[in-house]
């Protein structure tokens, strides 16, 4: 459950910030 919220949260935070921010 944790994980995979984890990672719904990167999703939308990769959406919300830039790819440049990521890198």
């Amino acid at each position: 459950g944790i994980k995979m919220n984890s990672r719904l949260k990167t999703s939308l935070q990769n959406m919300k910030t830039p790819p440049k921010c990521s890198k």
